[in-house]
């Protein structure tokens, strides 16, 4: 019989949110803010794909995840 063992991971999204529509330079200061928190948290520089920006029908929703 094969041996095998659990593992249990757990993932957090960390998410900043701006109302949709949102001009560029309020978008750019939470992306910045993300940025900041991440590398922070990290506690390494950000590789170019750590910090993502999406959107929801009213609202632009930048994010990182954390998996511990």
């Amino acid at each position: 019989m094969a041996q095998y063992e659990q593992r249990v991971k757990t993932l957090t999204i960390h998410e900043y949110v701006l109302p949709n529509p949102a001009n560029h330079a309020e978008v750019g200061k939470a992306f910045s803010g993300a940025y900041q928190d991440y590398k922070d948290a990290m506690g390494r520089g950000v590789s170019d794909d750590a910090v993502w920006i999406t959107h929801a029908d009213d609202e632009i929703i930048i994010y990182w995840e954390e998996k511990k």
